[in-house]
């Protein structure tokens, strides 16, 4: 599926994006996946990301709601320190609301 985001949504999706990629957390913990990569001199860190586009204007007559979900973990996410439920609420609201 592909979708075209204009407007505000643009940043949220940017936002979110950002805070994933600046995550200092590990892309693996594993050792048998941690050793080939520092054999092979692998990065183990995301190379810094440029400073972000101005906010986009407003666009399109469609309202849109960016969801995400981030585990509890016991070495927290920076950006969600007790984890991120936006889109397992928005499951259970929808489910709990109206049809229609």
């Amino acid at each position: 599926m592909q979708v075209e985001l204009r407007g505000p949504a643009v940043r949220d999706v940017e936002d979110a994006f950002r805070e994933r990629w600046d995550d200092p957390a590990p892309l693996v913990r594993l050792p048998w996946h941690v050793v080939p990569d520092r054999i092979r001199a692998l990065p183990r860190t995301a190379a810094p990301l440029p400073p972000p586009a101005p906010d986009p204007a407003a666009a399109g007559t469609c309202p849109v709601q960016i969801l995400r979900t981030h585990p509890h973990r016991r070495h927290p996410h920076p950006f969600a320190p007790t984890g991120e439920r936006s889109v397992a609420r928005a499951y259970t609201k929808r489910r709990a609301g109206p049809v229609g």
